[in-house]
C-alpha cells in the first residue's frame, strides 16, 4: 500500500517526513544499545537530556499507538478466558492512558 502525500499541503508534507525519520532512527537506535548509551551519554554533557527523552516517549508513544491500531481484534472464541480478560484489561489501560496523557 503506497502512501501518497500530494493532498497534504506542505507543511503537513514535512511534518509527516520528519515523524517516519525519527520513527525509523529511534528504531535503528534501539537495536543498537552501544549507541543509545552515546546518545544519552552526550545528550546529557550538552543539557538536551530531558528534550530527548521527551522526544523518545512521544515516540514510544506513536509506536505503541500504531501497533495497537494494527493489531488484530481477537473473536471471543479464539481466545481462552484468562486471554480475554487480560485482552480487556489492556484495553482499559490503553483507554485510560490516552483519557490521562494525551
Amino acid at each position: 500500500m503506497t502512501f501518497h502525500l500530494e493532498h497534504l499541503g506542505n507543511k503537513m508534507q514535512t511534518k509527516v517526513l520528519i515523524k517516519k525519520l525519527l520513527h525509523k532512527t529511534y528504531k535503528y537506535i534501539l537495536v543498537r544499545p552501544w549507541l543509545r548509551v552515546m546518545i544519552v551519554s552526550a545528550s546529557r554533557k550538552v543539557g538536551l537530556y530531558s528534550a530527548v527523552k521527551r522526544l523518545r516517549n512521544k515516540l514510544i508513544k506513536g509506536v505503541i499507538v500504531q501497533n495497537y491500531m494494527t493489531m488484530p481484534k481477537p473473536s471471543t472464541g479464539d481466545i481462552s478466558p484468562r486471554a480475554q480478560q487480560i485482552y480487556i484489561q489492556l484495553q482499559a489501560a490503553i483507554e485510560h492512558q490516552r483519557e490521562v496523557g494525551g
